[in-house]
């Protein structure tokens, strides 16, 4: 049986590069801590902690700034396969590909406008405890990785209900644009009324749906993508600390290492001192390696 393909990030400790690429599957990835911006075939969406992201194998699709950095992420992708053949026990099975056991899901996933979902946090349990059990055992699925991955799915299945009973409604795809093209716009003066007006909403009503599709208060997301981009900046180009801070609407030097060290656990110069940005990894495979 063809292995399954998973792994685990923690760029808090190490930066990593993740150019555009395709897979060989449906991939699946967990952020679990920090927030992703992908670039999926030229569209910009944010993942927040606590959200699965999908991308089929004719998805070219990666890291925004290819480097990622304070983030935690656990990944899964699971091989495509044509036709179908007749399953006659309904335990795990070691030649069962993925498409058996989730063949429901997988057709609901395809329908999927917005490609993140947010997990509850037994789902994100199960991602990461799949991902633990493939490592365990070399990325063979043995019974314990198949009852975590149907466990997995079952949550992405609620997700989905989840998704198809509220999350169409109006506020929620205002939000998502938004916060899809909020990193290219970090540069102007938000504030929540601002903020809440460019979804046509109320600042209550906006909090709460960004609350919904993104886990957090609008303010502290705004906070982490400046300090995301500012980070990337001071390790990827020669501006001065202050340009950023301006550029950037940190107010001044000073708020801006406050608030850079609040998420970064170091100061701006202490960051761009250590900065150290690894080669490209070149192959996509090199990506897809087990903790």
């Amino acid at each position: 049986m063809k292995l399954l393909q998973y792994g685990h990030w923690n760029t808090a400790r190490h930066r990593n590069r993740l150019p555009l690429h395709r897979n060989p599957g449906l991939e699946l990835v967990l952020v679990e801590n920090g927030g992703v911006t992908w670039d999926y075939v030229g569209r910009m969406i944010y993942t927040p902690p606590g959200h699965v992201s999908f991308s089929w194998p004719w998805q070219t699709h990666g890291a925004r700034y290819e480097c990622l950095d304070l983030v935690e992420l656990y990944w899964l992708i699971l091989p495509l396969r044509s036709g179908k053949r007749v399953v006659r026990s309904p335990r795990p099975h070691p030649d069962l590909t993925p498409l058996d056991v989730v063949e429901k899901t997988w057709g609901a996933l395809r329908e999927l406008a917005h490609p993140v979902l947010r997990l509850s946090p037994s789902g994100r349990k199960a991602f990461i405890a799949t991902v633990d059990a493939l490592s365990a055992n070399d990325g063979v699925p043995d019974a314990a990785a198949w009852g975590w991955l149907l466990l997995l799915f079952a949550e992405i299945d609620q997700a989905l209900k989840v998704e198809r009973e509220g999350g169409v409604a109006p506020d929620l795809e205002r939000v998502r644009w938004f916060m899809d093209s909020l990193p290219g716009r970090l540069g102007q003066a938000w504030t929540l009324d601002e903020m809440a007006a460019a979804c046509g909403m109320g600042r209550s009503r906006f909090a709460t749906a960004v609350k919904h599709v993104c886990g957090d208060t609008p303010m502290r997301l705004l906070a982490r993508l400046r300090v995301e981009e500012a980070h990337r900046r001071l390790m990827e180009t020669d501006e001065r600390i202050g340009e950023i801070a301006d550029a950037l609407r940190f107010g001044s030097s000073h708020y801006f290492a406050t608030v850079f060290k609040r998420y970064i656990g170091k100061t701006p110069s202490q960051a761009r001192r250590g900065s150290r940005i690894p080669p490209s990894l070149g192959e996509t495979g090199a990506f897809y390696t087990s903790r």
